[in-house]
């Protein structure tokens, strides 16, 4: 009777570790393919109510990587126009624009048959100059990354990074602001690095907004990089690359020819911690050469109250797991594209299992789409152009 026990005890102990491993199995072969919503859907280059993008034939180009999204209105900046769509159920409701600009649009609104601008507010902000991407807030509200010019020399270029060179003559050489309206354009706030308006952003790699409206900017300043947020724009948190450095390597023991490096730091969308992300790469040996040896990136997550940190990964070795942003308060995603059409996000939990994979499929011209992103509260968006049509899409 007792050898039948014992027997019994290990087929469920050997049941219970192929459960597991079948578990993990799946999560790593099942594969979530989201399907596209469309959000919002306006139109382009056709008239003054119209969203305006800059074309070279059947090209689209100075596309913005980003467009918010809140209150069934859709937020569309033109750079080149020095101005910002606000387009709400019905249609163009309302234009930001620098004063020249705005100056325009009013003559021009008198001057165009009876009706068809009668009822877009138009709203000059001297704070606006070339506008880039939009973030949705929580309180019908946006934020906007606004170029600010500091020299006249004017080149032909594109100064977000698009594909395709403008035409348009933009100045090249400026610093960045970040600027918050209400969704009637009123401006809420204009918000600098520290919390001083007078300090600008050199080069920013992310914004988003939290849960409780608060805005976090993950940038670089003089080659170092710092995640702040603000609430309005009072500094929230801030952590530099040194803190980041040392929260994440202080109990290693650190080797001369290994690099210890901060490579990101996301928020998570409702609590008050952050994915923290670090890179260890091996010098060179060649002295000719020189360069750096991926070797593994770490993972911890951070409570900015307690400032307690929890280890998720301490040797990620695949250099093509590219880490992405917190998908909920338990997850966050590793980006790992397979073609130019298809995106994969593995979702990974805080103890650093795989749970699922999302999948989006791009489906006809590739040109059509910008490159889908993950907005902090854990919606997936692409923004698509064809057949003269500007659309928002989700993945669901």
């Amino acid at each position: 009777m007792k050898k039948h026990n014992i027997l019994h005890k290990k087929n469920i102990l050997l049941l219970c570790t192929s459960s597991i491993l079948i578990a993990t199995s799946c999560a790593r072969f099942k594969v979530d393919k989201l399907k596209p919503e469309v959000l919002y859907t306006a139109s382009i280059n056709q008239g003054e109510l119209s969203v305006k993008i800059p074309q070279n034939k059947s090209i689209y180009y100075g596309l913005p990587s980003r467009v918010a999204f809140s209150e069934e209105r859709l937020v569309v900046p033109e750079t080149e126009n020095q101005s910002i769509k606000i387009f709400g159920p019905n249609g163009l409701e309302t234009i930001i624009a620098s004063p020249k600009n705005a100056k325009k649009l009013i003559k021009k609104k008198r001057a165009l048959p009876k009706g068809v601008l009668a009822k877009v507010k138009i709203v000059s902000s001297n704070l606006l100059q070339f506008p880039g991407m939009t973030i949705a807030g929580n309180d019908e509200d946006f934020f906007v990354l606004n170029k600010v010019i500091v020299k006249s020399d004017e080149k032909k270029v594109n100064i977000f990074n698009d594909s395709f060179t403008s035409k348009t003559k933009i100045p090249m050489k400026g610093y960045f602001k970040i600027l918050h309206f209400s969704l009637k354009g009123k401006l809420l706030n204009e918000i600098g690095r520290q919390g001083q308006v007078q300090l600008p952003f050199e080069n920013i790699i992310w914004l988003d907004v939290d849960k409780e409206n608060r805005l976090w900017v993950l940038f670089r300043n003089l080659g170092q990089i710092y995640l702040e947020s603000f609430a309005k724009h009072s500094l929230h948190f801030s952590m530099n690359q040194t803190e980041c450095v040392n929260t994440l390597f202080s109990k290693v023991n650190k080797e001369k020819d290994i690099a210890y490096n901060c490579e990101y730091m996301y928020p998570f969308y409702d609590e008050d911690k952050i994915l923290i992300i670090g890179k260890v790469e091996k010098t060179s040996n060649n002295n000719k050469t020189g360069g750096y040896t991926f070797k593994h990136r770490v993972f911890l997550s951070y409570d900015t109250i307690t400032k307690k940190t929890k280890e998720i990964f301490s040797q990620l070795t695949d250099p093509d797991d590219y880490p992405y942003l917190p998908y909920d308060n338990n997850h966050f995603i590793l980006w790992q594209t397979k073609d130019d059409y298809t995106f994969k996000f593995a979702l990974y939990n805080l103890n650093g299992d795989l749970s699922n994979n999302l999948q989006i499929k791009l489906t006809g011209k590739r040109t059509a789409w910008r490159t889908p992103y993950l907005n902090l509260n854990g919606k997936i968006d692409s923004i698509r152009v064809r057949n003269s049509k500007f659309e928002l899409i989700r993945w669901n």
